[in-house]
């Protein structure tokens, strides 16, 4: 969605989705529930990172199914 100032992303998947026990701390770097698979737990802490680095944000929407993020950026309006 693209409003005046900022554009909007949904990213949605069909995954087994978060908990909600578990929503607060998903961009917390080194948070991970799969650490036995590999997981460091550093891959949403660098995206919001990196997202806030210019000049965004990214948060986590309830959904029934899976998950969906909301990124959102400024738009910068060139003259």
């Amino acid at each position: 969605r693209k409003d005046k100032q900022q554009l909007s992303l949904l990213i949605s998947d069909n995954g087994k989705g978060i908990s909600e026990n578990n929503a607060d701390k998903i961009f917390t770097p080194f948070f991970t529930t799969a650490r036995k698979k590999g997981g460091t737990g550093l891959g949403l802490a660098i995206s919001k990172t990196l997202i806030q680095a210019h000049q965004g944000d990214i948060e986590l929407l309830k959904s029934k199914t899976g998950c969906t993020f909301k990124l959102t950026f400024a738009l910068q309006i060139l003259s």
